[in-house]
């Protein structure tokens, strides 16, 4: 595979480095049994940090490039979650949330920093707006809903603390 991106002139590191790590992780995840558990933590922390720290660090330096850089990064993130859920391996879901929120971050400045110079402001003021009315609405439902929601922040924490 690497040969092959090699000689199509595909010079971006993730096409190179994300083979590789994800090979690391599918091998951890097949001999886990050899591995203690520290190990094993180990090893899907640094391969975790590896992927999703390439494809956001390559984002920061061709951020005027493209927006396909960090749609991309954001897909990958998504996948993290997906199989930290599906695995029902915690380390997975807590960085691949982060990285997908930092990489959401990453679209919506990069979408107003392309904006006109006259639009800028409106754009801002639409992203403040937008954010003040989810967080009124997200409070609002909270508080209508509160013992609910407790309860189930409670049932939820209790299940991801016996995950990995």
């Amino acid at each position: 595979i690497l040969l092959y991106f090699y000689h199509h002139g595909m010079n971006n590191p993730q096409f190179y480095i994300l083979p590789v790590v994800g090979s690391c992780l599918v091998l951890s995840q097949l001999f886990k049994d050899k591995l203690n558990h520290n190990q094993l933590t180990k090893i899907r922390l640094i391969c975790s940090l590896i992927i999703l720290g390439t494809s956001s660090f390559y984002n920061i330096l061709e951020f005027q490039e493209s927006i396909w850089f960090l749609v991309s990064a954001t897909f990958i993130a998504l996948l993290a979650i997906i199989v930290g859920i599906s695995l029902r391996i915690r380390i997975y879901l807590y960085l691949g949330g982060g990285a997908f929120l930092l990489n959401l971050i990453g679209i919506i400045a990069q979408l107003i920093i392309q904006q006109p110079p006259e639009h800028i402001k409106l754009s801002i003021g639409i992203l403040f707006l937008v954010t003040g009315l989810l967080f009124t609405a997200s409070f609002l439902l909270f508080q209508m809903k509160r013992q609910e929601i407790i309860k189930q922040y409670h049932h939820l924490r209790s299940t991801v603390a016996e995950w990995e």
